[in-house]
């Protein structure tokens, strides 16, 4: 029992001999039994911002301004698992850890906070709170939160595990990172922080990005002088789209038999922007959708990985990453479609700035059969 309780039992104490004195024989009411409740969830919330490695290293790089998060997100998902180390006796053969049966949408209520569900509808497992049923505030609760992905609160040996089910489509640059983050409190944590969930920094709990965001740039070599290349597309081809990243270990795996490979459209000139001319002194940013104020925010979001270029020597090389072009060549009217080999190491949470250098020797046939430039 805890302190509370304690204290208005006492309370109660006198109140009951005294109306015993009037009458031994009068039978007092049992109180009713509560009705199950739900504890109220309020929210904050930080964000680390994408590191831009170009500005620094790793540890001790500066943060790119023009991706955002708390300015523009105005909801996320919410998960719970907790360890209940005496479950109740009516539950035979139920395991000690308990998760919640599917995720619940936190909406934002204000800059920096959110709110989860109506007013009861939502709220602290009723076995991690001292109740009536049992429960006590001492069991520590994981909740995880994030922004995309199908949840799956796996139990693996007893043990928990969970894991978010992760797709990127093909898309433009615009497309919306995976947020991630999660937190452990009991009950008794929860209501000295003021009835708060703080997914902050002082938590260590502050949202982070589980993806990687690329900014492609492209421009031709030196070698081949003044060779006129207008690009209407580059696509970049052979890509892990989907994978499973681990909540707890903050890890991504790719399941051999289930890997999902798809091409990202980097620059369409068919999306309402002009044919590139590349020259050979400067890069040009390439963008997938039409360019509009805010193009310093198309990235490409990208699950994290290391792509194998393709390696023109073998005959069997699906497995490796290249890009492929379509472009006029010497002030031509044909379109011609090359291919590049393209290889990478893409890490979760940063930005990668990439640089495509159009060359006579790595500018490639439809088929791999030839370079194209030859002269």
């Amino acid at each position: 029992m805890n302190l509370r309780k304690l204290a208005l039992c006492l309370l109660a104490l006198p109140f009951v001999w005294a109306c015993s004195s009037d009458n031994d024989s009068e039978e007092i009411a049992p109180e009713p039994t509560p009705a199950p409740k739900f504890f109220p969830l309020n929210i904050t919330a930080e964000a680390n911002p994408l590191v831009d490695p170009s500005e620094g290293s790793a540890n001790t790089g500066k943060f790119r301004a023009p991706i955002t998060f708390l300015d523009n997100l105005e909801s996320f998902r919410l998960s719970y698992i907790y360890y209940d180390p005496d479950p109740p006796v009516d539950e035979e053969g139920t395991p000690n850890h308990y998760p919640n049966g599917t995720d619940w949408l936190c909406t934002k209520v204000g800059l920096g906070r959110w709110t989860c569900g109506e007013v009861g509808q939502y709220g602290w497992p009723d076995r991690a709170v001292a109740t009536t049923s049992g429960g006590s505030n001492e069991i520590p609760v994981t909740w995880y939160a994030y922004t995309n992905g199908t949840i799956n609160m796996n139990i693996n040996d007893g043990q928990k595990d969970p894991y978010l089910y992760y797709s990127v489509e093909e898309a433009s640059t615009l497309q919306h990172d995976l947020l991630v983050t999660k937190l452990t409190k009991t009950y008794n944590q929860y209501f000295s922080a003021g009835e708060n969930l703080n997914f902050t920094k002082s938590e260590n709990a502050a949202f982070k990005h589980a993806c990687s965001a690329l900014r492609f740039n492209i421009k031709k070599s030196t070698n081949v002088g003044t060779t006129p290349i207008v690009v209407s597309l580059v696509k970049l081809c052979h890509v892990k789209k989907s994978g499973n990243y681990y909540l707890d270990s903050d890890s991504w795996v790719f399941p051999s038999e289930n890997t999902d490979y798809t091409d990202y459209t980097l620059f369409n000139a068919a999306n309402g922007n002009p044919a590139i001319t590349l020259n050979s002194t400067t890069y040009q940013v390439l963008y997938a959708g039409t360019l509009d104020d805010n193009n310093e925010n198309d990235y490409l979001f990208m699950l994290p990985q290391t792509l194998t270029a393709w390696d023109v020597s073998k005959n069997d090389n699906s497995g490796s990453s290249y890009l492929l072009l379509k472009f006029k060549l010497n002030g031509g009217n044909e379109t011609v479609t090359g291919k590049v080999p393209f290889a990478g190491t893409f890490e979760m949470g940063k930005i990668h700035e990439v640089n495509i250098n159009i060359g006579k020797n790595s500018l490639y046939s439809e088929n791999w059969g030839s370079k194209i430039i030859n002269n």
